[in-house]
């Protein structure tokens, strides 16, 4: 891959990854309450894995995001990785968009 896409993952991962999630930024953004990491950004983060040959991270992740979705198979909007809930609209369709892209990847 790319030199400048592996820094640009390496970054995100550094800066946005939070064990099953991966947030759209960490700024205060003026609204009130916290918001979640995205499942959707997540989605992103295991393609890019992929996309780098970082199959093994891409897998662990999936597996992450999965597990969110817990007994319902619902996965919300977004996800609390320190209070392990979930978070905004709930289910979101492009939550299991992403999921079913990454599914689609992983087993090709």
């Amino acid at each position: 891959a790319d030199e400048r896409f592996q820094a640009t993952v390496t970054a995100i991962e550094a800066e946005l990854r939070s064990g099953s999630t991966v947030y759209r930024y960490r700024r205060d953004d003026g609204l009130p309450g916290g918001e979640g990491g995205f499942h959707l950004c997540a989605a992103w983060m295991i393609e890019a894995y992929l996309l780098t040959g970082r199959r093994t991270e891409a897998e662990e992740l999936f597996a992450q995001l999965v597990d969110c979705a817990g007994p319902t198979g619902l996965l919300p909007e977004e996800y609390d990785p320190i209070a392990e809930r979930s978070l905004g609209n709930h289910p979101q369709a492009y939550s299991h968009l992403g999921l079913v892209r990454c599914a689609q990847l992983l087993s090709g």
